[in-house]
């Protein structure tokens, strides 16, 4: 991954995460969170932003897709 793309994921990241402090009961938002964590490979954190969208909206349908991905690529596919 280059510098660039670092650079473009921490931003997002920074964004998503001032969107989640103003309004954490949104689950839209940890959709975007987990997406990005999946971009970057980082399966565990997209797994526990995909898990708190999940704890605001259980049958969101983003959510449940992301945590099984995640849950494929860390080798729990139970």
């Amino acid at each position: 991954m280059s510098l660039l793309n670092m650079d473009k994921y921490t931003e997002a990241l920074t964004a998503i995460h001032e969107a989640i402090r103003i309004d954490p009961d949104e689950s839209d938002y940890y959709v975007v969170e987990s997406g990005i964590h999946i971009e970057q490979k980082n399966w565990q954190a997209a797994l526990d932003a995909a898990k708190q969208g999940l704890v605001i909206d259980p049958e969101d349908v983003r959510c449940n897709n992301l945590q099984a991905m995640a849950l494929t690529k860390l080798g729990r596919k139970e």
